[in-house]
């Protein structure tokens, strides 16, 4: 019983942490993409604590995200299914200015999960793409 006491704290603060990241509206994660961008040629050892924080939760963010939906089925427009595909050599830096370019021009999607306008970004940039799974597509 003792055990489940001690890590009952842990559980809570994670779960708490959870509901935290999965609540993350485009304009939070703006915040750190753009102070990632503005200081991205500052070398490492010049940067502040809170530079490398935000550059971090940005990175890890867009990270993530790209292993996660990489490769993935979702229903494009037409409610058929279509495979998530990254152009070679996408990095987290480019996606954050594609995504803060993208914010920067679509206000009204500020309010939208994270994820959401990530994914319109990306699509919208031709950095992702939608493909057909089959035979016919040469994979």
């Amino acid at each position: 019983m003792k055990t489940y006491v001690r890590f009952a704290p842990l559980l809570l603060l994670l779960t708490l942490q959870g509901i935290a990241i999965a609540k993350t509206t485009a304009a939070d994660l703006k915040v750190p993409c753009s102070a990632w961008i503005a200081n991205f040629q500052v070398p490492i050892p010049q940067q502040t604590p809170f530079q490398s924080y935000q550059a971090g939760k940005c990175a890890g963010y867009l990270g993530g995200w790209q292993m996660g939906v990489e490769g993935t089925l979702v229903s494009d427009d037409k409610g058929l299914l279509q495979t998530v595909t990254f152009e070679d050599g996408v990095t987290p830096i480019q996606m954050a200015k594609v995504f803060s370019l993208y914010l920067d021009n679509h206000p009204e999607e500020e309010n939208k999960p994270a994820q959401v306008a990530l994914m319109h970004a990306m699509l919208g940039s031709g950095l992702v793409t939608l493909v057909s799974p089959g035979k016919d597509n040469g994979k």
